[in-house]
């Protein structure tokens, strides 16, 4: 019998899920093939990065049908394995049990072909992170070395030089005009960020990186045997240029897209030192000396190199030890980042961030333009998610707390509503309080970094030299003073002010805009991030002298010193 289309549901729903298991245990998967048999009916499928492409139907009560069926799996048996979703620069060594993986060498020119198709090596026996998504970047990471373990015992003891990231993100087609090129971020830090800079060592460093290319059929050799970069339009072909020409044919990257699935490139990219998340720390005061590194690595590479990170989470900031112990802060993943000098004011306006953290301008995706406040802002909403479920499982809320936190108002929702919440919880003192008074314990650790976002978030939120800089709620502009002179210079401006908050619709009707302190703030972002990056300074210096004279927990004796 033919499926009904409950039964063609339950299985296609069966299907995702075993795939996303491909994809979480199949470290060198790039996309999966499969199969949905319902009585009578069978469709194919493929699933790549942010998409799922279904055939018609196959019967298999007829000839043509079966016939389909039988060629799909003679060429599922014959063709290479790159055809059916395996990487070959990812490679299983069966024999050694661990991972032969390819890394592009940094300042290949040009297009892929099989001359610049040059690479690095590396060995690895950890993946630290899986693809376990269905959609999205499908992000792996894994630890490697640059030697080759000579047998199976040595692969338990390679030494990790480098972390290996391996994504699919969105990009332009043309790799010179790809303004959110992790590689190419990292390159331009390097080349301008002196290694005597206070931030020297709080920021990856490249080792390797970039667009992931290989031969469709290294058995080839001559001219044939082109190597070809691994992208949508490369894995789909005929069916993504069916679709852009549908469109209009605008070839253009950012207008390329399949009822919205975007255009994306296989990235991999190389770095160390290699980081520990931010539960490994030992204390609340090593946090803090932590994102203290981290931000000044931000600050310095903003000023230095022009690139805004733009993605401040507790997944971003990573740290290590150095040599006395001590814990050094590293900021990590510019995926997201932007230059400045390369890029249009309008460029900015793109959504980013880790929900949790997403800054109010992100959450809203409005046209203030994107500056390193923003960024602050994620630190601060970083800082008092820590202090409300803690850097470990054992030192968090329970569930039954976590529900009836106001910060769980921060994930509640959808993005408008969140943007709402925020704007509510930063606006005066008394309003924060609500989210500090709800830290996991009263510990002078947690009060000492109670204090330090509050007065962040005073800094960010308060201190601009222009009443419209305060605050963080949208306001009416002030209204007239009627005592003033009718002819007053004074009048004059203020009737001029209010002029440029008018706007005429469609029906003539005059309204009254709305004053955003978050946009006001702009032009004083510079000041504000400085005064910022004194006052986390001053804390962690604090931390540190604290953590030298014994003290595992800040004494709460001093806390009014602050």
């Amino acid at each position: 019998r033919h499926a009904s289309a409950s039964d063609e549901a339950g299985a296609f729903e069966q299907l995702v899920r075993y795939t996303r298991e491909v994809y979480d245990k199949q470290h060198n998967r790039r996309f999966a093939w499969g199969l949905t048999i319902c009585g009578l009916d069978l469709r194919v499928c493929v699933f790549g990065a942010n998409y799922i492409l279904a055939s018609e139907k196959f019967d298999l009560k007829a000839e043509s049908g079966r016939r389909q069926f039988v060629r799909m799996l003679v060429y599922w048996s014959f063709c290479e394995e790159h055809r059916l979703g395996y990487d070959p620069t990812v490679r299983r060594l069966k024999k050694l049990g661990c991972w032969e993986i390819d890394v592009p060498i940094l300042g290949n020119p040009g297009p892929c072909s099989k001359a610049n198709a040059r690479v690095d090596t590396f060995y690895s026996n950890t993946v630290i992170i899986s693809a376990d998504r269905q959609f999205g970047r499908l992000t792996r990471c894994f630890l490697a070395g640059r030697e080759k373990p000579s047998n199976s015992e040595s692969v338990k003891h390679i030494k990790h030089q480098v972390i290996i990231k391996d994504a699919w993100p969105e990009a332009e087609m043309d790799a010179s005009n790809d303004m959110r090129d992790e590689v190419a971020h990292l390159s331009k830090i390097q080349r301008l960020m002196p290694d005597s800079s206070n931030a020297s060592g709080a920021f990856p460093a490249l080792e390797a990186g970039g667009r992931v290319c290989f031969s469709h059929d290294p058995r080839l050799r001559g001219s044939d045997d082109r190597a070809v970069e691994d992208n949508t339009r490369s894995l789909i072909g005929e069916i993504f240029d069916a679709i852009n020409e549908s469109e209009g044919g605008n070839r253009e990257a950012e207008k390329l897209q399949m009822n919205g699935i975007p255009y994306r490139v296989h990235k991999r990219i190389a770095t160390s030192p290699i980081g520990e998340p931010l539960r490994r720390l030992e204390s609340i005061l090593e946090l803090v000396i932590v994102v203290a590194d981290a931000m000044r690595a931000h600050t310095a590479i903003l000023k230095s190199c022009r690139i805004l990170h733009r993605d401040i989470s507790n997944n971003n900031i990573m740290f290590y030890r150095t040599e006395d112990g001590m814990a050094k802060g590293l900021l990590i993943d510019f995926d997201h980042a932007i230059d400045h000098d390369q890029v249009s004011r309008t460029y900015h306006q793109q959504r980013s961030g880790t929900l949790p953290f997403m800054s109010v301008n992100n959450l809203e995706n409005n046209d203030n333009e994107r500056t390193a406040l923003d960024d602050w802002e994620s630190l601060i909403y970083l800082l008092c998610w820590i202090g409300t479920f803690g850097l470990r499982s054992d030192h968090a809320n329970n569930q039954e707390t976590q529900d009836n936190l106001r910060i769980g108002r921060w994930t509640n929702g959808n993005l408008d509503s969140i943007a709402d919440a925020k704007r509510s919880d930063l606006d005066s003192d008394g309003q924060f309080a609500r989210i500090t008074r709800q830290f996991y314990d009263k510990s002078g650790n947690i009060a000492f970094l109670a204090k330090l976002v509050e007065k962040l978030r005073y800094v960010l939120i308060e201190s601009g030299p222009e009443t419209n800089c305060k605050g963080s709620v949208l306001k009416k502009p002030a209204k007239s003073d009627s005592s003033l002179p009718l002819m007053d210079e004074q009048r004059k401006q203020h009737i001029a002010e209010l002029l440029k908050g008018l706007k005429t619709t469609n029906q003539k009707q005059i309204v009254v805009e709305s004053i955003d302190p978050f946009k006001e703030r702009v032009k004083h972002a510079s000041n504000i991030s400085k005064y910022m990056m004194e006052i986390l300074g001053s804390y962690a210096e604090t931390a540190k002298l604290v953590l030298g004279n014994g003290f595992a927990d800040f004494p709460v004796a001093i806390l009014d010193s602050l």
